[in-house]
């Protein structure tokens, strides 16, 4: 899984990553960002 942006909450990041490793099957979760996308 790649995200692109920051997600809204590390609650959401975990939510969102963990769904791409159902079924006890391996996952890479990954966040691509830049300078702008932190505040």
């Amino acid at each position: 899984m790649i995200h692109l942006a920051l997600p809204e909450s590390i609650e959401n990041y975990y939510q969102e990553a963990g769904r791409a490793g159902r079924d006890k099957k391996p996952a890479t979760a990954t966040i691509v960002t830049s300078a702008r996308d932190v505040k």
